[in-house]
């Protein structure tokens, strides 16, 4: 039972980023302050 509530909780995590990080592209398109004051995407992971 345990690996079920791993591979759901895999899931629910991968969907977040998901609309994480389409949420990030949306405010980049919007002229967000993301990239202006060297925070942001410039962290290079």
């Amino acid at each position: 039972m345990s690996d079920a509530v791993v591979r759901e909780f895999k899931k629910l995590d991968d969907e977040l980023a998901k609309k994480v990080n389409d949420a990030m592209k949306t405010e980049d398109k919007r002229g967000g302050k993301v990239g202006k004051g060297g925070k942001g995407d410039r962290g290079g992971k």
